[in-house]
C-alpha cells in the first residue's frame, strides 16, 4: 500500500488538525488550566470512518495496519485504529459484529477520503458511523 500524497492534501489536513489542536487546547505555555469535560460528552460520538480489513483476531490485521502507517507516515497512527466491528453503530450487516475492523477514522468525510485516497486499494465500506466505545 504506497501512494504519494499531494502536497495540498497534506497541507489541509495538517492545517486542520493543528486547528483542532489549538482549539482544544494542545499548545500554548502550559500554564492554562484545562476547562472540566462535562460527563454528558462521554459516550458515543460521531465519526467517519473507511474499512480496509476485516478479521476474528486482532493480531491478523496487525500487519496491514503497519502498511497503511508506512504509507500515511507514524504522524497519523491515531487515525488508523484497530477495533471491535461493534463500537460502530452504523457498519453494514455484511461486517461481522463480532469480528475486527481495521479502518481510518476521523471526525469528518473530507479528511477520511483525504486519507483513503493516498492508499491502493479501496475501502470495504466508507460511511458515517457513531463510535460506541472509548479507550
Amino acid at each position: 500500500m504506497t501512494g504519494r500524497i499531494p502536497p495540498l492534501v497534506v497541507a489541509a489536513v495538517w492545517a486542520t488538525l493543528a486547528s483542532a489542536c489549538a482549539a482544544t487546547g494542545g499548545g500554548g505555555s502550559g500554564s492554562e488550566t484545562p476547562a472540566p469535560v462535562p460527563s454528558s460528552s462521554i459516550g458515543p460520538s460521531p465519526a467517519w470512518i473507511a474499512v480496509y480489513d476485516i478479521a476474528a483476531d486482532p493480531q491478523e490485521l496487525a500487519a496491514e495496519r503497519a502498511q497503511i502507517l508506512a504509507a500515511l507516515g507514524d504522524a497519523l497512527e491515531g487515525a488508523v485504529v484497530i477495533s471491535p466491528s461493534g463500537c460502530f453503530e452504523g457498519l453494514p450487516r455484511r461486517i461481522d459484529g463480532s469480528a475486527y475492523v481495521l479502518a481510518l477514522q476521523q471526525p469528518e468525510r473530507v479528511y477520511v477520503q483525504a486519507l483513503a485516497e493516498q492508499l491502493d486499494g479501496h475501502p470495504r465500506f466508507l460511511g458515517a458511523v457513531t463510535v460506541a466505545c472509548t479507550d
